[in-house]
């Protein structure tokens, strides 16, 4: 809506941001009558309700050239007389036209033609064509200009709304109330007629809206009375978001319950199953991994953790969460960051359904602000009219808006609980994010225990694989010394024989053999030890300085 111009005809501009198909609508038609200042219903219904299934061009044709959809006052301008013999009678009617649901809220129900014919007709501003095209926000916006007849200028009070098309089911809606008559005509885009289960009825929108107006048992038709109603399907639209949303945000905290139960279940079973294994195999006894198979088991362990496999799964959880605790740990990995994506999106439109009530609340304050305005003008209407019919025309409208207004109260107190619901979910989020975090770093730890076990293992079968090898090497330097002597003396300028050929004699030479055995020993031994001494100083002294 323009501030410089506020030309309330539409234009060819206009035309072309929308788009144009022929869809099922409907039209209601309902008055009201007062005489003798009585307010009642004709008791012929039908003679005040009337309600139209159109589609074609031919049937929206034949209903808008016969209906008389007047908006000037049927009183003359006269003077105040006082207290008249008669009141005579006074009417106020609403002319709603409901728009089927199309693909969007861009896409007119009806063809050009119908919709150039009915924008004319009913004085429906052009505002709501660039209400609709801007369709990322929600708006309520009202304004009083003044349409030019033939000889006369008649007064009107336009109001546009249109909620967020960031969820299903927005809608739109425009109203030109006129005061001189207490008209009011309407058209509401964006009508399910697809009949839903509500509180155990059959109801599409369109029964909604015109049971409602049925039922309505004030003396005249406000003219807010449609845009509250309009913020009472809004409020229905973000009450379900919200629960759903409540819904699936305790779903992830009882999953992440849930999964941090089976994690710690699954430890103990393994602390319960390792505690006698350790009992039955002492470190210095011959066990599982001290022997051939300590690699198999092993694996065995490992495979067991990496598959989330337990001995005993069955006994100590119930099935639904044994059969969680049963995935692989791929798919565990999968599943979760599929959650910390779900996670993340569901705080994002979490987010901006808050931020999408917060602006819809400031659209309800706007409402309250203008009831007030419309009560200070006396709402639009002309004093040149009977006293007796003014005053009870602004006294209908005062009784009426004093519900609105209660109304409108309630929807604002109850948008700002859903806003501390909305609170409460991201704070909750955050909470089952950091749950989360916590449970991947609890199950990294547990990973790394038990990969420091194995390592550990390995280390201890390495050490007692060098220690063997040390053992060899000693009994090696011992053995090495006294083989090579031997070698040595065995060699043919020796001679180990008695004087006679069949008498073997020991050289008293003997001792050199001994002493040069014993001296090589002691020095192989000697060397090997200086050797590992100095190295292990060398390390000792590495790790003081770290």
């Amino acid at each position: 809506m323009s501030w410089i111009n506020q030309k309330a005809e539409i234009d060819k501009n206009d035309k072309a941001l929308l788009r144009f198909s022929v869809t099922e609508n409907e039209v209601f038609r309902i008055q009201k009558h007062e005489e003798d200042n009585d307010d009642c219903l004709r008791t012929v219904e039908a003679n005040c309700v009337e309600l139209l299934h159109l589609r074609d061009e031919i049937e929206w044709s034949t209903w808008i050239g016969s209906e008389d959809l007047s908006v000037t006052s049927p009183y003359l301008a006269a003077e105040d007389d006082g207290a008249t013999e008669q009141s005579p009678k006074v009417s106020s009617s609403i002319n709603l036209v409901m728009g089927g649901k199309t693909s969007s809220l861009s896409k007119m129900p009806f063809s050009e033609t119908i919709f150039t014919q009915l924008m004319s007709k009913l004085k429906i501003h052009r505002s709501i064509v660039r209400a609709i095209n801007r369709n990322t926000s929600c708006t309520f916006a009202r304004m009083m200009p003044a349409l030019s007849g033939e000889s006369m200028c008649h007064r009107s009070i336009v109001y546009t709304c249109r909620t967020a098309e960031s969820w299903e089911n927005d809608m739109a809606l425009s109203v030109t109330f006129f005061p001189d008559t207490l008209t009011t005509n309407a058209i509401w885009f964006g009508c399910n007629f697809e009949e839903r289960s509500i509180h155990g009825h059959r109801l599409s929108d369109s029964m909604i809206i015109t049971s409602k107006l049925r039922e309505f048992d004030g003396e005249v038709f406000h003219p807010m009375m449609l845009p509250a109603m309009f913020a009472e399907f809004e409020r229905d639209r973000h009450v379900n978001l919200v629960r759903k949303s409540n819904t699936q945000f305790i779903q992830r905290m009882i999953d992440i319950e849930s999964r941090n139960d089976a994690f710690y279940g699954i430890q103990q079973i393994n602390r319960d199953t390792q505690q006698p294994t350790e009992k039955n195999y002492p470190p210095q006894s011959t066990s599982p991994l001290r022997t051939g198979s300590f690699f198999d088991g092993m694996k065995g362990r490992v495979g067991s953790f990496l598959s989330g496999k337990t001995l005993s799964t069955s006994s100590t959880f119930n099935s639904s969460v044994g059969s969680e605790t049963l995935k692989s740990e791929s798919t565990e990995e999968h599943e979760d960051e599929d959650e910390e994506e779900t996670c993340a999106m569901l705080w994002i439109k979490i987010s901006h359904l808050k931020n999408g009530m917060e602006s819809w609340k400031t659209q309800l304050r706007k409402m309250l602000d203008h009831l007030q305005e419309l009560e200070d003008t006396d709402f639009g209407m002309n004093r040149n009219i009977p006293t007796r019919v003014w005053r009870n025309r602004r006294d209908g409208l005062k009784e009426c808006g004093k519900r609105i207004r209660e109304r409108l109260r309630d929807l604002v107190d109850e948008y700002d609980e859903f806003i501390r619901e909305c609170d409460h979910i991201m704070a909750g989020m955050s909470l089952a994010t950091q749950l989360d975090l916590n449970h991947i770093g609890r199950k990294d730890a547990r990973l790394n225990e038990n990969i420091s076990r194995n390592s550990l293992a390995v280390a201890e079968t390495a050490q007692r694989d060098g220690s063997l090898m040390k053992s060899i090497a000693i009994l090696g330097m011992i053995y090495l010394p006294a083989t090579f002597v031997c070698t040595f003396f065995s060699m043919g300028f020796f001679q180990w024989r008695g004087q006679d050929a069949n008498t073997t004699t020991v050289s008293p030479d003997f001792w050199v053999f001994a002493l040069s055995a014993a001296i090589f020993t002691l020095l192989t031994v000697g060397v090997f030890l200086a050797c590992t001494m100095n190295r292990g100083n060398r390390m000792r002294d590495k790790l003081h300085i770290v």
